[in-house]
């Protein structure tokens, strides 16, 4: 299904870039002006009538906003009307959707892709990308403000960092599966649709000024990161074509986040552990303030409530049977010797930080760290229902070590949030030598835990860990760490034919 089109990558192990020069001035004044006339407007999408006056590209932009716009917000108007909570939940568990760890690998496994590619590993870089593709047909499944979230934060780190050819294979791949899976009048198809639209005119836009870029037989520009044997106005096209469309995938991504953000509900718990909260490449808006006060409000409330009736009941959490959904399949396997001291000394710290923004003004935090405080201290909270449910129930011990397991990979994400918080405080340099590679240490036994040991994040985690140790001079334990990531990469691509990328 995949080999003809994977043919074409044509990956190769990265040459060394060469230093971009800029346009001539006219055409670079050119290209901004209408890269600027293309993105002006509101942020926030006006449901436009077509007229003759307006342009191709503001037309697209249009309905590209606009449908971003109403596939998240058609789910949260289905959910309160009446009744709208219990079909939403009774859809869910009729529908084959991926566990949340399996939607986590599809996002990692892209990552791990640019990983690759920046590191020079072109060849295993398109064996993953292959594997990655054939994962990626599962997201299509998940709630629309999900796959919003998830597809275009993944889109926007492609475009961001330079690698155009890959977002502009898994756009036309993500349009051949919708294609074959919704109608034409789906939000869904009609932004994806529109967005490639947007490519192909920005692409023949930048070709104007990069005469020596190549097109393909559909006329999108496939543009690859510079090499040096390109022209400096291909060098500068691609940063043209970068910047713009980026521009736009932040703009609809902070939208959705601010419709997730403004109707953000504690019951949908089983929506939220499909968002991908943590490592965002867009810092996400000021809206998280108020979920996160919301939240915080609800949870004294439950203590208030715990304190005067005893333990919370199972019907908050609609029934154990559609929580099993959520956790990852069963494995014996057992958690760091250190487990129980991590938990509770990170989570009580997350609190604690939390608190702390909270009583300061939203315009001087970093939203994207007060998202992942929010994702750690929901996750957590919910965790702890479900464990005492299963108590309630009687329920084997096999379902404790699966939530568990989602346990620790949240702790782990905790650990992740507090040591950049400390490096922040204190300086790169000076943590680095305190503790920051024992915590990097623990991140990644926590995640082979959750996740097993070749989980696409715990390779990008055993990375970290292998810089970390260079850093301090521990050349010997890193080069290690490099040759077991060689391994585990190797055995999470075994079924994927070393010629067949």
């Amino acid at each position: 299904m995949f080999k003809k089109r994977f043919s074409k990558w044509g990956f190769q192990k990265n040459s060394k870039r060469s230093a971009a020069a800029v346009l001539t001035s006219a055409a670079e004044s050119e290209c901004k002006k209408a890269a600027n006339r293309w993105l002006s407007g509101p942020r926030a999408p006006v449901l436009l009538v077509i007229s003759p006056g307006l342009g191709p590209h503001d037309a697209l932009m249009s309905n590209f906003m606009t449908n971003v716009h109403t596939f998240s917000t058609a789910f949260f108007e289905s959910v309160q009307a009446p009744n709208g909570l219990s079909l939403m939940l009774q859809q869910q568990s009729t529908l084959d959707q991926p566990r949340p760890e399996d939607t986590e690998e599809i996002s990692f496994a892209f990552k791990l892709v640019i990983e690759l590619l920046d590191r020079g590993h072109g060849n295993l870089a398109g064996r993953m990308a292959r594997k990655a593709f054939v994962l990626v047909e599962d997201i299509l499944t998940l709630d629309g403000p999900v796959i919003v979230w998830n597809l275009i934060d993944l889109l926007h780190q492609m475009v961001q960092l330079g690698h155009v050819q890959l977002f502009q294979m898994l756009l036309t791949h993500l349009i051949e599966l919708v294609d074959g899976r919704k109608p034409e009048t789906h939000p869904l198809t009609g932004m994806l649709h529109s967005l490639q639209g947007l490519v192909i005119g920005l692409s023949s836009l930048v070709s104007t000024f990069s005469s020596s870029a190549p097109t393909s037989s559909n006329s999108t520009l496939l543009l690859s990161p510079s090499t040096g044997n390109e022209t400096d106005t291909t060098v500068a096209g691609v940063r043209l074509f970068s910047r713009a469309v980026s521009s736009l995938l932040e703009r609809a991504w902070i939208l959705n986040a601010e419709i997730l953000f403004d109707h953000f509900d504690h019951r949908l718990f089983q929506v939220y552990f499909h968002v991908h909260w943590d490592l965002c490449s867009i810092r996400p808006p000021a809206a998280i303030f108020g979920a996160l006060k919301q939240w915080l409000s609800h949870v004294e409330q439950q203590q208030i409530s715990s304190t005067a009736v005893g333990a919370p009941g199972t019907e908050d959490i609609f029934g154990f049977t559609s929580v099993q959904q959520l956790l990852p399949p069963y494995k014996a396997t057992s958690p760091p010797q250190d487990y129980e001291a991590l938990s509770t000394s990170s989570m009580a710290a997350l609190w604690e930080h939390g608190v702390s923004i909270l009583s300061g003004s939203p315009g001087s935090v970093d939203t994207n760290v007060l998202l992942r405080i929010l994702a750690g201290l929901f996750t957590a909270d919910t965790l702890e229902r479900w464990s005492i449910a299963v108590t309630q129930l009687g329920l084997a011990s096999s379902a404790m070590m699966q939530i568990s397991r989602v346990h620790a990979s949240n702790v782990a994400c905790a650990i992740k949030t507090l040591t950049d918080l400390n490096s922040e405080y204190v300086g790169d340099e000076r943590w680095q030598s305190l503790n920051g590679v024992e915590q990097i240490r623990s991140v990644v036994a926590l995640r082979e835990y959750a996740h097993g040991k070749t989980c696409p994040r715990v390779v990008r985690d055993m990375w970290q860990l292998q810089d970390a140790l260079v850093a301090v001079g521990e050349h010997e334990e890193a080069q290690e760490i490099g040759q077991s990531v060689s391994r585990r990469i190797e055995e999470y691509m075994q079924d994927i034919s070393a010629c067949s990328a």
